[in-house]
């Protein structure tokens, strides 16, 4: 069975003002969600760092990168095996070391899909808010937009 990865988030859990990027968000590899399925963290910056680091994977100036939570102490490391094959860790950290939870390979499309799939999410959330902070809004979608566009 080929393994799946895929970017949860419910954006009705963000409050819908231009202060508040905090709301449920989590990845899942297969059906294990990680950290967990009621993580919220900040998605409307994770999100582009994420994407940030996948790039240095597809333009191959990295040939690992880690993407981590904002909130807690919970990333996601991405190793490149080949260019058909990444090898992808769950990992908690600790004061003084870690522990990798569970780890797995996964097609580099499936990453690339799920990248996408949320922004496209997260931008159209954005352009339903209603805000005097429009131009706070308007910053975080060129950001989402520049990287992810920029991915492809």
């Amino acid at each position: 069975m080929e393994n799946t990865f895929s970017i949860v988030t419910f954006l009705e859990s963000y409050k819908n003002t231009a202060s508040s990027e905090l709301g449920i968000i989590y990845v899942k590899f297969n059906d294990e969600p990680f950290p967990n399925n009621e993580w919220t963290d900040f998605g409307f910056t994770i999100i582009p760092w994420w994407t940030q680091e996948v790039k240095k994977l597809v333009d191959g100036s990295e040939t690992s990168v880690s993407c981590e939570f904002m909130d807690g102490s919970y990333r996601y490391d991405i190793s490149k095996v080949n260019s058909q094959v990444w090898k992808m860790s769950f990992i908690k950290e600790y004061a003084d070391s870690e522990n990798v939870l569970f780890t797995g390979r996964i097609k580099p499309k499936s990453v690339l899909d799920s990248l996408l799939h949320i922004t496209n999410l997260m931008l159209q959330h954005i352009r339903t808010v209603k805000s005097d902070k429009i131009n706070y809004w308007t910053e975080r979608q060129l950001w989402l937009q520049e990287v992810t566009y920029n991915l492809f």
